[in-house]
């Protein structure tokens, strides 16, 4: 059954492909090849998550999608309680959420917990999976694939296989973005977000603006400090978009006042810390480690919860977002996130040295790509203290870093930015 079900998916999913307008922009050879690719890693992701780490995150997710899609068959007001978490407090429900493993922490029953969030996603893709993990590896490649091409279509005006490729091809990116994790799904939200963010500055229109809204509000459920990272880069967008200014400076200016605002009110009042904040979950993140006796420990970037002594250690968190070193692999896993590292750091290297700044003058994308994964990389590496997290977590700002410089070394933008793509 799951082997009919895999291949009517995976025709489906290539009928989709080839048949939707949204994904012409890239040719059906090149996406449909990378929509088989990031099968392959998925399926591979997760056998060997079951073989080095007793299952993971990946297989504890849908362990408890099944546990909760089994209320369906006796009791179906359960099942849609426990889907939407209306009322999940209730005692006859307790029973279902104390067999989930992602149940670790108080509150982890609530809607808004993004991994219970993910859970219940998942929950309701069982009614076509049947629980079958192959099934949905496939569902997330999909998913993220629709949001690799909107991100591409946002920052090139032309199909170029280069930047496609140097793009979609980072390991960590087909391994952790393809897999039945909650990466895909944020590759997804925040593709999406970026794309229709930048067709309601063109085009306002009812469905631009709600497609924003959607999928920017999901992707505030399901990873909270990238949509606020998110934040001032897109209101620099939408301040150069009015002014019709050269990006660099007014998004400069307008981060740098982002930044002195977040200075001044966490100064005035404490629940506006952000430094705090930070500071706390790089503990509550340590103190989690250790319970669990996660074995890829790195040393914590001491820093003070003041905006100085996060300013002042940004660089080192910025070369920590880059761990585990060469050296410092203790496994295989650990041995493939090293060698990951370094090709990111040549990539990034040959992108510099070969952008060409006419590209980049009337482009404003290209800096909300950079500016925001940067600062995912930063905040990253300031609050996870464990690099078996760490590769993973980072995986939105690296693709955001590596699609922002990529977009130096394609041709063919119009001086009023316009894209050639058939949007």
């Amino acid at each position: 059954m799951e082997v009919a079900l895999f291949i009517l998916y995976f025709l489906l999913f290539s009928y989709l492909i080839n048949k939707w307008k949204f994904l012409h922009s890239v040719p059906f050879l090149y996406s449909q090849s990378l929509f088989i690719v990031k099968i392959i890693a998925g399926l591979s992701g997760g056998y060997l998550y079951m073989q080095y780490l007793d299952g993971g995150d990946t297989h504890t997710y849908m362990k408890d999608s099944i546990t909760l899609f089994q209320a369906l068959k006796s009791n179906p007001s359960h099942f849609f309680q426990l889907i939407t978490g209306i009322e999940w407090q209730q005692e006859e429900l307790q029973h279902y959420y104390r067999q989930l493993r992602t149940n670790a922490e108080p509150g982890y029953g609530n809607i808004f917990n993004n991994s219970m969030l993910f859970v219940r996603l998942n929950t309701i893709l069982c009614c076509f999976s049947l629980g079958y993990y192959s099934i949905h590896v496939i569902f997330m490649c999909f998913l993220s694939l629709i949001g690799l091409i909107a991100l591409y279509k946002v920052i090139t005006t032309t199909f170029n296989p280069v930047t496609f490729i140097l793009i979609n091809t980072l390991p960590g990116l087909l391994l952790w973005g393809s897999m039945m994790l909650k990466e895909p799904l944020v590759i997804f939200l925040l593709g999406l977000s970026i794309y229709h963010f930048q067709r309601s500055l063109r085009n306002i229109n009812s469905g631009n603006v709600i497609g924003f809204l959607v999928c920017f509000s999901f992707l505030m459920l399901m990873k909270t400090f990238v949509t606020l990272l998110l934040f001032p880069a897109l209101t620099a967008w939408i301040i150069n978009t009015l002014w019709n200014k050269k990006w660099l400076p007014v998004f400069t200016l307008t981060i740098s006042s982002f930044i002195l605002i977040i200075i001044i009110l966490s100064t005035i009042d404490s629940r506006f810390n952000v430094f705090q904040a930070m500071h706390n979950q790089q503990i509550v993140f340590l103190k989690f480690a250790v319970y669990y006796q996660a074995n890829s420990l790195i040393e914590l970037i001491p820093f003070s919860p003041d905006a100085l002594s996060v300013i002042k250690r940004s660089p080192e968190a910025l070369l920590t977002a880059f761990r585990p070193f060469p050296g410092e692999a203790k496994n295989f896993l650990q041995f493939i996130a090293a060698m990951e590292n370094i090709y990111i750091l040549l990539l990034l290297t040959f992108l510099i040295s070969k952008a060409k700044m006419v590209n980049l003058k009337y482009k404003p994308e290209v800096a909300i790509c950079i500016a925001t994964g940067l600062f995912i990389l930063i905040v990253a590496a300031f609050t996870t203290p464990v690099i078996g997290a760490l590769v993973r977590i980072k995986v939105p700002g690296i693709l955001l870093l590596i699609a922002g410089l990529s977009a130096g070394i394609t041709n063919g933008w119009a001086k009023d930015g316009s894209n050639s793509f058939n949007l």
